[in-house]
């Protein structure tokens, strides 16, 4: 379907970057919107992160809109090397939202994989009539 995920730890500042994107023949399924949220609301839940930062192509429409749609908020305008213009969203940890127990992976290892059952439950059909 697509990637979604942070690049890394939270800078000295407690920011983390956030990446999202969606397979052409995925797009408009709400996909990215729902990765995005999830991620970001874990990310900001975590000991260190005071913001989630996402860092957009402008001419790229429909990421554009997940962005503000799960409330970033546009900073500024930049030019990287090799994208262009792209738009810088933000987001803030509130005063409603405190730390959970759950500290960073140390290691990828670390990290809960999804047991052989979800993982069937997410795969998607070949086709019709095809099996999973």
């Amino acid at each position: 379907m697509g990637v979604c995920g942070l690049g890394g730890l939270p800078d000295g500042q407690g920011t983390v970057v956030l990446g999202y994107s969606v397979y052409p023949h995925e797009e408009g399924r709400g996909y990215a919107t729902e990765a995005t949220r999830a991620v970001m609301t874990w990310a900001l839940s975590q000991p260190g992160v005071r913001r989630v930062r996402a860092t957009v192509p402008s001419r790229n429409v429909a990421s554009l809109a997940v962005a503000r749609k799960l409330g970033l908020v546009e900073t500024r305008h930049e030019v990287h090397e090799g994208v262009g213009d792209v738009t810088v969203y933000e987001i803030e940890r509130g005063p409603e939202v405190s730390p959970s127990s759950h500290d960073w992976p140390e290691l990828v290892h670390d990290a809960p994989s999804p047991s052989p059952r979800r993982r069937k439950e997410w795969a998607c059909p070949r086709g019709p009539g095809s099996a999973a």
